[in-house]
């Protein structure tokens, strides 16, 4: 009977019945935002505290004058162990010894052999789909197309430039490159059908 209210009438007023409602859309479409904020938060915090005997972390945090929205991508290739770029947590890793960069809840997981800053700004990308979109649209409609597509996409047929062109022509790699400020001036425009990036 007082469903409106969240069975509660006498601490809550809602007349319209649809605050609980607004209030899920707004926390799915703000969720990309509050997680960024945390790993930002967090990075930046357990950065200060590892430095304090991590000689890596150290020299990573100096080299960008410990400042959190550095956008210089060479500084950030440059480091050994974690930076930051526009606000985001990058963290070097070599997880899948297999090259690969992620941009996903709100870090940009950089592999240790990467040392292009392309990379950097691609993954930076895949962060403000996060943030447009929140985090559940951008797992389902972003981060596992682009998954499955990495680990079984037809773009594995086609070699060099071809393979690339592929590759980063889907919707889910060509609006992180678009977010991210990359052209790689390439991509097949049939992916280009009812989406709403300009293509080449």
């Amino acid at each position: 009977m007082y469903a409106y209210c969240a069975n509660n009438p006498v601490m809550y007023v809602d007349p319209s019945g649809s605050f609980h409602i607004l209030a899920l859309i707004a926390v799915l479409c703000l969720s990309g935002v509050i997680v960024h904020a945390v790993t930002f938060t967090g990075g930046y915090v357990i950065s200060a505290i590892a430095s304090i005997w991590d000689e890596d972390i150290r020299k990573d945090m100096n080299a960008i004058g410990w400042n959190p929205f550095n956008d210089e991508e060479v500084l950030a290739v440059k480091s050994k162990k974690v930076s930051f770029y526009k606000g985001s947590f990058i963290v070097r890793h070599d997880v899948f010894n297999n090259g690969s960069s992620a941009g996903v809840l709100g870090i940009i997981w950089l592999n240790n052999k990467t040392t292009d800053t392309t990379t950097v700004k691609h993954e930076w990308g895949h962060n403000v789909q996060e943030m447009i979109f929140g985090e559940v649209l951008t797992l389902v409609f972003f981060a596992l197309p682009s998954v499955v597509n990495h680990q079984y996409g037809s773009y594995k047929n086609y070699n060099g430039t071809a393979r690339e062109r592929e590759y980063y022509s889907k919707y889910w790699e060509r609006s992180a490159d678009f977010l991210g400020g990359v052209n790689r001036r390439n991509y097949n425009q049939f992916w280009s059908w009812g989406t709403f990036i300009p293509w080449d």
